[in-house]
């Protein structure tokens, strides 16, 4: 029967998270208490707790907390080496030294075989020195190889759930890769291995010819610096598929030389084409502004839709007087109505004007199944048809069509409502009509926004490229103010443009974090927003980890809403009222897990608090209604929330929460 468990002599060393914990079991009770004062004497950290036999040694080694066992060989009831055989069972990895008085090679074979990690005779002062320079060292390497399994857990964790690739190269094109990791198949096609034995050599065999030069270029500047690159590029699959990745490389240096590249790729093919037919938006919508005639309107839509969004385009279709004129169509177009059997003309009485012509009548959008027979059905019963008719308002109307059902995916779709809304508006010289600002459907966390922003920004540009059309008319007439407005109206576009863009964009998820500090960052965006006389005040001390442009514009957007709403209540107040209270002051505060952005002007009803972040909401009459969607977005992309409340003053305040703080 054992005697129990001998406490550590100090209490307080016992608690110390640096203290090497050993567990000393031996049945001899001076030879324990002289063994512990060595240890703890001779070894730095060292805290012994003792035990009698090992029936008690086992059950304070289920405790945890045990760094190191000593233990002696000669015990009644089990000796040393049974009880490190049972230690093995439950703990194969810990570290056991056998410090016994008797020594043989027999002993010390059978130790070594049951997996001891040290083997000590038992001798004067010089030999407890021995044994805390051996416990000390068995420690270290045991917490050292458990570092190492638990960094490479991670890394095996961080990579199943990385949607890319990481990577070691030679720092020489063509960049032969020492280790490959991730979705390696996923993005180029090629098994890993195939990159690691130099079957596939990266430069060569995946990189985009065309992209090559500059990539080297600037693969070349980073290894001369030593500093990490960037660089966005095309690569050729297995398969020939061309995808657009993100890269971002470090120099791994030593002994003075690069003597390998560590870094990522990220497949960016989707943002690319969805950037790039944003920029096709833009470049077309100055060349309907720039358009002669409504003729001309049409001739570009069916440009553009030919060409930026790769949409199969049959025709526009305008009235003039009581008849739809038909628009030439592009050579593209052309070719696919002459060869594609569904879209042959071949009825005299050309059935499709028939069709065309009801569907200007009504107003209403329909899905054309046969374009030769002119059966038509609802669009919302049947989405996937191999054609669709636009009205253009008093206009006429445009016709999009493909022989592949499936042609017409969701994003498709969106930019189409775009492509009909923007003709809509350019045609009409007047700028007047039913035009009314509103909200559109919260964007969706399944990283398509389009849908939402094509809603948003076909409603907004309605109004102001009518009136920059039809000022430009005017213009030809009599000049002088009527080009001012007509270019106030054109830059009002490009910002809300320009809003749509960082909408788009603001909901991808943040990957990219820096240390920002929030008082530095507020300082330097109201220096880049028309404050009209309002003083900021800051009183933050936070530290963020955080996307520093994209928070940039997180508060830039607050500043502005706090300036340009200031001095409009969604309250109920007396328009004098109203003006008397307008927002003063600007503050940024700290929380307890993120910052605030408040005002003193007349707040936010809580009726209107949820709306004011919907996309296209906003009381301001030269407002886009984007402002505080993107605020959202960029917030929720970080994994932070974001809400709206009142701030001391009574004006509104926008709480950013969620925010691991620095």
């Amino acid at each position: 029967m054992h005697q129990g468990i001998v406490a550590p002599a100090s209490g307080a060393a016992a608690t110390d998270p640096d203290s090497l914990r050993v567990l000393h079991v031996d049945d001899d009770a001076s030879h324990r208490k002289l063994t512990r004062s060595f240890l703890e004497r001779e070894g730095e950290g060292i805290v012994v707790e003792t035990a009698p036999d090992a029936g008690a040694g086992s059950e304070r080694l289920e405790e945890g907390g045990i760094d190191c066992i000593v233990s002696d060989y000669e015990m009644p009831g089990t000796d040393g080496l049974k009880f490190l055989e049972c230690v093995r069972e439950d703990h194969p990895e810990i570290p056991f030294v056998l410090f016994t008085g008797r020594g043989s090679e027999e002993i010390a074979s059978e130790a070594i075989s049951a997996g001891v990690t040290d083997y000590l005779q038992k001798g004067g002062p010089e030999q407890y020195r021995v044994l805390a320079n051996r416990v000390t060292n068995a420690v270290e390497r045991h917490r050292a190889h458990v570092a190492l399994a638990e960094s490479r857990r991670q890394f095996a964790t961080f990579l199943d759930n990385f949607s890319g690739m990481v990577y070691r190269c030679s720092p020489e094109p063509p960049w032969n890769m020492s280790f490959v990791g991730g979705r390696v198949e996923e993005l180029t096609g090629y098994p890993p291995e195939a990159l690691e034995r130099g079957e596939v050599a990266f430069g060569d065999d995946l990189i985009a010819e065309a992209d090559a030069g500059d990539l080297a270029e600037r693969v070349r500047s980073a290894v001369d610096t030593g500093e990490s690159f960037e660089a966005t590029y095309r690569i050729r699959t297995a398969d020939g598929e061309r995808r657009h990745v993100w890269e971002k490389g470090t120099p791994i240096v030593a002994e003075g030389e690069v003597v390998a590249i560590e870094g990522c790729l990220i497949d960016v093919t989707e943002r690319q084409e969805r950037e790039a037919k944003i920029r096709g938006l833009q470049t077309w919508m100055d060349d309907l502004i720039r358009a002669e005639s409504r003729r001309g309107v049409a001739e570009v839509a069916v440009r553009a839709a030919e060409e930026t969004l790769d949409l199969p385009l049959s025709g526009v279709h305008l009235r003039e007087g009581e008849v739809l004129e038909p628009v030439a169509v592009t050579e593209g177009v052309r070719e696919r109505l002459e060869t594609d059997s569904a879209y042959r003309r071949t009825d005299p009485d050309r059935t499709t004007d028939r069709v065309v012509w009801d569907v200007f009548e009504r107003g209403e959008s329909l899905v054309i199944d046969d374009v030769e027979s002119g059966e038509v059905m609802d669009a919302a019963e049947t989405p996937a048809a191999s054609g669709i008719i636009h009205p253009l308002g008093d206009h006429g109307v445009f016709i999009t069509s493909s022989p592949d059902p499936e042609a017409f995916d969701d994003t498709d779709e969106a930019l189409v409502e775009i492509l009909a809304t923007t003709v809509r508006a350019a045609l009409d010289r007047t700028g007047r009509g039913d035009f009314h600002r509103g909200s559109t459907p919260a964007i969706g966390t399944d990283g398509d926004r389009l849908e939402a922003f094509a809603g948003a920004l076909g409603h907004d540009l309605r109004n102001p490229l009518g009136v920059a059309a039809g000022h430009l008319e005017l213009a030809g007439e009599q000049g002088g103010e009527h080009v001012t407005d007509a270019a106030r109206a054109v830059e009002r576009s490009r910002e809300i443009v320009a809003d749509a863009l960082a909408l788009a964009r603001g909901g991808r998820v943040v990957e990219d974090f820096e240390r920002v500090r929030i008082a530095d960052l507020a300082a330097r965006c109201w220096d880049s927003v028309e404050t009209a006389g309002i003083t900021l005040r800051v009183e933050s001390e936070a530290v963020v980890l955080a996307d520093r442009s994209r928070l940039s514009r997180v508060v830039e957007n607050l500043f502005r809403n706090a300036v340009e709403h200031g001095s409009t209540s969604n309250r109920s107040q007396a328009p004098d009222d109203a003006a008397e209270h307008g927002a003063s002051e600007v503050r940024v505060g700290d929380l307890a897990d993120g910052f605030y952005v408040e005002d003193d002007g007349p707040g936010v009803a809580p009726a209107d608090r949820e709306r004011v972040f919907e996309v296209g909401y906003s009381t301001a009459a030269e407002g886009t209604g984007f402002g505080l969607g993107i605020v959202r977005e960029i917030v929720e992309a970080h994994g932070w929330s974001v809400r709206i409340g009142e701030s001391e003053a009574g004006g509104a305040r926008f709480s950013i929460t969620d925010v691991p703080l620095r």
